[in-house]
């Protein structure tokens, strides 16, 4: 096992240790993950599958009632929304090749494995910076209580493609070193750090990916939510009961979804810098753990539009609109003596003022 490049577990196109008969860990024997290997090749095509599924749907029904709508995002939450849903639209369409390479093998090559993998991990990533996003600018709208006004404007393309580009940037790993590769009789796309390279830069690269990837974002998004629910149980009116059950229900997403995962990197990131060496049956905790947890993670591509644009009530009503053939063209006014207050087109959003709701 000495001249066996590393491998790192992994959800994606390619599966990594949870797809071996034999552990890459510096293990003092042998270590035997036939039951891993087993577990895995059945969760995660039913997981990969379902989340395509939910995620594709719901994605391309955001992104399809943004174009029918034919305005462009008039606040900072609706740029990052629309911004979320091409992320996650982007990660569901990997994941039928995840399915596939588990099921029955890679077959595309390892140009075609590096692409889907830099894909895959671009858009996972670019999906929870943007989520940061969305909560920081919801702490700014409800919490400090600032009229549309005085709020930051519409995001430019600057801030926008700098998030994008900060997430190819921690996707480099799965764009270099991703490859097809035989192991056990079958072609496998899989993320192998050639021998030659470091300890020191492979952990420097786990802990970026860890402390930008996911410790940042999930900082954020834990303050600026505790901040929104200390504001909402103090503020008083009809619309305090509905935001408030958005804010809790974003954080039990949070908590169920991406704290597990992002607990479970934690820890693996840890014993890789100390080069901990695990027994086998702590090296198949460890890894059956990185992938439940990872599945969970996943799923918050086929629930973000529910939780973030579906919660809204001005895209209920565009989305009704698209379900019904509706027009989004400005309505004519009739001509009259006296000149009436323009009328808004059936699917343009009024001016935004400060109020608890969540579309602002």
């Amino acid at each position: 096992m000495g001249t066996e490049p590393t491998e790192q577990v992994s959800w994606g196109p390619y599966s990594g240790d949870g797809d071996e008969v034999y552990s890459a860990e510096p293990l003092p024997e042998i270590c035997y993950k036939a039951d891993v290997q087993a577990f895995s090749r059945a969760f995660q095509p039913s997981v990969s599958l379902t989340v395509a599924a939910l995620g594709l749907a719901g994605n391309g029904l955001v992104l399809a009632t943004h174009l029918a709508a034919r305005r462009t995002a008039r606040s900072p939450t609706s740029a990052h929304l629309l911004q979320l849903a091409l992320a996650d639209l982007l990660l569901a369409l990997t994941l039928p090749f995840a399915a596939a390479g588990a099921l029955q093998g890679w077959s595309l090559g390892s140009a075609t494995c590096r692409a889907i993998s830099g894909l895959y991990s671009a858009s996972f990533h670019a999906g929870f910076l943007f989520l940061a996003c969305i909560s920081a600018d919801r702490y700014v709208a409800i919490a400090r209580a600032l009229p549309a006004g005085q709020r930051p404007s519409t995001p430019s393309r600057t801030h926008l493609v700098s998030v994008w580009l900060l997430s190819l940037l921690l996707a480099l790993p799965a764009l270099l070193f991703s490859r097809d590769g035989q192991r056990e009789g079958q072609r496998r796309c899989r993320l192998i750090f050639p021998e030659g390279l470091t300890q020191t830069v492979k952990g420097a690269s786990a802990v970026a990916q860890v402390v930008l990837g996911f410790a940042l974002p999930l900082g954020v998004m834990a303050v600026c939510y505790a901040l929104l629910g200390r504001t909402l149980l103090a503020a008083r009116g009809p619309e305090r009961r509905r935001a408030l059950r958005v804010v809790v229900a974003l954080v039990a997403a949070f908590v169920v979804l991406q704290l597990p995962y992002s607990l479970a990197l934690l820890l693996d990131t840890a014993d890789l810098l100390a080069a901990h060496e695990r027994s086998c049956p702590a090296s198949k905790r460890k890894d059956l753990a990185l992938l439940v947890t990872g599945g969970l993670a996943l799923a918050r591509c086929g629930l973000n539009p529910v939780l973030y644009a579906f919660l809204g009530l001005r895209f209920r009503q565009d989305l009704r609109r698209l379900l019904r053939g509706g027009s989004c063209s400005p309505r004519l006014q009739p001509r009259g003596r006296f000149p009436r207050r323009p009328r808004l087109s059936s699917c343009s959003a009024p001016t935004e003022t400060h109020s608890l709701s969540w579309d602002n």
